[in-house]
C-alpha cells in the first residue's frame, strides 16, 4: 500500500503541485478530524497531521485547514527513538513510558506550558486513542529544538527524539502564534504511519 501510495505522490508531483497532492493525500484524515471536532467541540477550523511513513528528512507536518481541506503549512517532524529506525522512518510505534517511541493516532492539544528545550514552550498532548492514550503520563509533548532544521534535508534524516513530536525553533514560533490567535486551543493532532 505504501508503495501504490509512493507511486500515486510521484505521479502527482509532476502533474500538480504539493499542496494539491497533500490534499487529496490526507482527505480521509481530514473528516475523520473535523467529525470528531464537530462532536467533541474541538477546534473545527484547523489541525494538524503528522504522517510518519513520509522519510524524516522531508516535511511530514501538516497544518491543515479542515473546512477547505488545504495545507497551510507543512514542516519537518523528529520521531521517537525508542523502536529504531530505517530509511528515515521509525521502525515501530508504543503507548509504553519509558520506550522513548513515537504515538499513533488522534490527540488533543491540552494546554500549553513552559518547556526546557527550544523557545521554552511546549503543548501537552492528550491520547484519544488506545495507541496513544498514555502520552500526558509519558511527557509526550509538541515542542522545538535547535536541532531540527526549517527545510528538507533529505536524504539525510533528523535528529530522534525521545518520542516527542519535535518541531524547528522557527516551526514552533510560528505554531505558538497560530494557537495563541485560536479561539478554540484544542486543536486535533492526527499521527498515522
Amino acid at each position: 500500500m505504501k508503495k501504490v501510495i509512493m507511486f500515486l505522490f510521484m505521479i502527482l508531483s509532476f502533474s500538480c503541485g504539493a499542496e494539491d497532492y497533500n490534499k487529496i493525500a490526507y482527505e480521509q484524515q481530514m473528516v475523520k478530524m473535523s467529525e470528531l471536532a464537530e462532536k467533541e467541540l474541538y477546534n473545527t477550523n484547523v489541525g494538524v497531521i503528522i504522517d510518519y511513513s513520509i522519510h524524516s528528512g522531508n516535511h511530514r507536518g501538516f497544518l491543515v485547514d479542515l473546512p477547505s481541506k488545504n495545507i497551510l503549512k507543512s514542516f519537518l517532524v523528529a520521531h521517537g527513538s525508542g523502536m529504531g529506525e530505517q530509511k528515515g522512518r521509525p521502525l515501530g510505534f508504543s503507548n509504553v513510558e519509558g520506550s522513548n517511541a513515537s504515538s499513533i493516532g488522534m490527540a488533543v492539544i491540552d494546554g500549553r506550558d513552559y518547556s526546557n528545550w527550544g523557545i521554552n514552550v511546549k503543548y501537552w498532548l492528550k491520547g484519544l486513542d488506545k495507541s496513544n492514550s498514555n502520552l500526558k503520563k509519558r511527557v509526550v509533548v509538541l515542542h522545538s529544538w535547535e536541532g531540527i532544521p526549517d527545510e528538507n534535508i533529505y536524504p539525510n534524516t533528523i535528529i530522534q527524539s525521545q518520542g516527542c513530536p519535535t518541531v524547528s525553533n522557527r516551526t514552533m514560533r510560528y505554531l505558538d502564534d497560530f494557537i495563541k490567535k485560536q479561539k478554540n486551543k484544542q486543536i486535533l493532532i492526527y499521527s498515522i504511519k
